[in-house]
């Protein structure tokens, strides 16, 4: 008998989905709090940016990677439009207020 699997985009087939969900969603909620914190701060981009980056640090950490601060270099581009798509979230999210 095979286990319930997906089959993601860029990441090939992955199993285990109930932890793998539970990671996600809580990954999206942690997303979300910041872009609120951040929603009217000047320089939101950059500020986005800085604590996405922290949290995928801290995610990395989690993980057991043994150089979580080396890896952010191979996350910069995901940084970057991770942090523009919040931000564009939290501009649609406002409009009319």
């Amino acid at each position: 008998m095979t286990s319930a699997a997906v089959c993601m985009t860029h990441y090939g087939r992955v199993t285990d989905l109930e932890r793998l969900h539970d990671l996600q969603v809580g990954q999206i909620d942690a997303m979300v709090a910041i872009g609120w914190r951040l929603v009217d701060m000047p320089d939101r981009h950059r500020r986005l940016k800085r604590e996405l980056a922290l949290l995928y640090r801290a995610g990395l950490a989690r993980h057991g990677v043994a150089d979580p601060d080396a890896c952010l270099g191979l996350l910069e581009v995901d940084v970057e439009l991770n942090a523009q798509g919040l931000g564009r979230w939290l501009d649609r999210q406002c409009a009319g207020r």
